[in-house]
């Protein structure tokens, strides 16, 4: 078994968590697994960075280009691949913003493999944010956002450009949906034709430090 993971980077919240126990996991089963990042931040062995060079200041990304349109100084996926003679049997998406990934990837990548993306916000739905809050745009179209600048922030002109981009993209039929929770996967479902090709794996805790207990004990506590 071969397989790919994607996100932004190694190391920091729940997603990067959750990616690198996925890749470690992978490896203890003896599959051949990397994780591609867009900033690597730890010295695992097989996380490999898509950075094409070390950046200068000037060569930061934009808070600007933090959506769909990835910046140069990345490589593309499918070029890694190639170099690197490696081709998956899976490739597994994480967080796909941070100005790392070109949405346009996605089509090339089908036909190198079949794609699981696990939902870890809501940005795939949205026209920008990961959270869109009490905004209701990302229904619709994602038309007069009322805050550009929530993260990953976006030039207003181009928030409705990237709504119809992930639609096309991210809802086709071969990408096979993983959610965190039912009340995710419900509001993807408001916002999308969600296709039956979807599942809901809570995130995991560790059950040497949570688990159930004796109610009547625990009450008198």
């Amino acid at each position: 078994m071969k397989i790919a993971l994607l996100n932004h980077t190694d190391f920091g919240g729940g997603a990067e968590k959750i990616a690198l126990s996925l890749l470690n996991a992978y490896l203890d089963f003896g599959w051949d697994a990397w994780l591609f990042v867009g900033e690597k931040q730890t010295e695992h062995p097989n996380v490999i960075s898509l950075q094409k060079k070390t950046f200068l200041w000037g060569g930061l990304p934009s808070i600007f280009n933090q959506n769909s349109n990835k910046s140069p100084n990345f490589w593309d996926l499918s070029d890694v691949f190639t170099k690197r003679n490696f081709k998956p049997s899976l490739i597994h998406f994480h967080n796909l913003h941070g100005g790392y990934f070109d949405l346009s990837q996605v089509k090339s990548l089908l036909e190198i493999a079949p794609i699981l993306h696990t939902y870890h916000d809501f940005w795939p739905i949205t026209g920008h944010c990961a959270f869109p809050m009490q905004c209701q745009g990302f229904l619709e179209a994602c038309t007069d956002c009322p805050d550009p600048m929530r993260y990953p922030a976006e030039k207003a002109d181009k928030i409705p450009e990237q709504f119809k981009i992930k639609r096309t993209l991210l809802n086709h039929p071969s990408i096979h949906s993983v959610f965190v929770s039912a009340y995710q996967s419900d509001i993807v479902a408001k916002a999308t034709k969600l296709n039956d090709k979807f599942t809901v794996i809570p995130n995991g805790i560790n059950s040497k430090i949570f688990y159930q207990g004796n109610p009547i004990v625990t009450g008198k506590h």
